[in-house]
């Protein structure tokens, strides 16, 4: 019984170190073929296409403003009536 304990642990171990192993040549797989900088040196796919300038500014036709006098109302001039004086019942 403590030897077939022994081996399954063996075997799991190991298992885990292949995991661990793979995940890990997978990922500086992944990162070295995914950097801008070492894509220039991978050259697998063919040449890499030439980078444009992107147009950041479009043609408008847009009409021209009229003019339109806009009606100002001025205001008149109005007199404020003074305030009644209250008396003090004193």
């Amino acid at each position: 019984m403590n030897a077939l304990s022994s081996h399954g642990r063996i075997r799991l171990t190991a298992g885990l170190w292949l995991i661990l192993l793979f995940s890990s040549i997978g990922l500086i797989i992944f990162f070295f073929a995914a950097s801008p900088a070492n894509a220039s040196m991978i050259n697998i796919l063919g040449p890499t296409p030439i980078p444009t300038q992107e147009n950041l500014w479009a043609f408008a036709d847009l009409p021209k403003p009229t003019y339109t006098p806009i009606s100002t109302i001025l205001p008149t001039e109005q007199t404020i009536p003074p305030r009644p004086r209250h008396q003090v019942p004193w």
